[in-house]
Formats: C-alpha cells, sequence, structure tokens
C-alpha cells in the first residue's frame, strides 16, 4: 500500500524491468529465485520505509531455499508468480492502495499454500522441510 503512494519512476522501471526478464526466464530456478527475491526487495524500496527494507532483506534470503523447492515441486507456481508480480506492480504504479494491499497479501497466502501443497514444512527451518520433503517414504 504504501509503494503505491511513494514510488518513484526509477523503481517502477526496475520493477518492470523485473516483471519482463522473470517473464523471460523458464528453466532457470535459480535465477527465478532471485529474481523473485528483487521483485520483493524493489516493492520494499518504493514503500520508502527504510525499517521495512531492512526487515525484508534477511526474510527473502531465509525463503530462497523454500523457493527454489516450491518452484521445483509445483509445476505452475511461476505462472501464479508472474500473475501476482504483474497485478502487484499495475496496483503500485497505478496509485491504486487498496489493490495493492489486497494482491500482496493474497500473494503471501498463494505462497504460503503452495509450500504446504509442495509438501514444505513453514514450522521447521527451510533446508530440514526440504530434506524430509526428498526423503524416501
Amino acid at each position: 500500500a504504501m509503494a503505491a503512494q511513494r514510488i518513484t519512476p526509477d523503481i517502477r522501471e526496475a520493477l518492470a524491468s523485473n516483471i519482463e526478464r522473470t517473464e523471460n526466464t523458464h528453466d532457470d530456478v535459480e535465477a527465478l529465485t532471485l529474481l523473485d527475491i528483487e521483485f520483493h526487495s524493489l516493492v520494499g524500496n518504493a514503500a520508502g520505509n527504510r525499517a521495512l527494507t531492512l526487515a525484508r532483506e534477511p526474510l527473502g534470503l531465509w525463503l530462497y531455499p523454500g523457493t527454489i523447492g516450491a518452484i521445483l515441486e509445483l509445476p505452475n507456481a511461476n505462472s501464479r508468480n508472474n500473475v501476482a508480480h504483474r497485478e502487484i506492480f499495475a496496483a503500485i504504479s497505478e496509485g491504486r492502495v487498496e489493490d495493492a494491499r489486497d494482491w500482496m497479501a493474497k500473494h503471501m497466502r498463494d505462497f504460503q499454500r503452495g509450500f504446504g501443497i509442495a509438501g514444505l514444512n513453514m514450522d521447521v527451518p527451510i533446508q530440514e522441510s526440504l530434506k524430509s520433503n526428498k526423503s524416501p517414504s
């Protein structure tokens, strides 16, 4: 919501570039994950809230392995992520505060749901969850 109120032309351009690069990256899971982290960092920067930006960076790194796991396990994860990022970007760019807030909340719920569908456990360290998900039954 704050990003929709405060976005600068430079960050708008960086977000548009991020979305384009993400949509043109198909099989490189690590690159997709890094682009996802970049997208969320840019949204945090657009909000102009330094505390949010500082808190978001370690969270992105913490979620990095889980994001890779979800992309590998869920065939539609990348396309769902792209749709959410486009909608969030459009709402932010157009100053639609409530839509930006609603789409980001939906995106976060979808990410959590994807973790569960992929068999990843958000209640344990991600590396442990990834190992237990890959161990033979």
